[in-house]
């Protein structure tokens, strides 16, 4: 059963990287689902977290999903590194959701 929980997730991260890699090939800027986004966010908490399972709601702010301001800033370079994309000025102070976040980049990708 370990065995299998660690081909699941080994499958899931490999498509995630396939993902981010066909997203840093596109020329037209981020066009990605929203549910994509939560995805790459979601798998990007757990490795700066080290955890197995984060459960991030949309409008939950990351703070009170247990993310510090150290957390949040790795998030960032975590999320730059995944998709290619220079998010710098972004303040996950400020762009403090899943959907507040998520509106941010595609807005500075247009």
């Amino acid at each position: 059963m370990i065995l299998d929980i660690f081909n699941v997730k080994s499958m899931r991260l490999m498509s995630l990287k396939v993902e981010v890699e066909n997203q840093k090939e596109e020329e037209a800027g981020m066009d990605i689902s929203f549910s994509d986004f939560k995805s790459i966010v979601i798998s990007s908490v757990q490795s700066v977290q080290d955890k197995e399972y984060v459960e991030i709601k949309n409008s939950e702010k990351f703070e009170d999903a247990g993310l510090d301001s150290l957390d949040r800033m790795n998030l960032l370079l975590e999320l730059e590194e995944r998709t290619g994309l220079d998010l710098g000025e972004l303040d996950l102070g400020v762009q403090n959701t899943l959907v507040v976040l998520y509106q941010a980049i595609t807005e500075k990708m247009e």
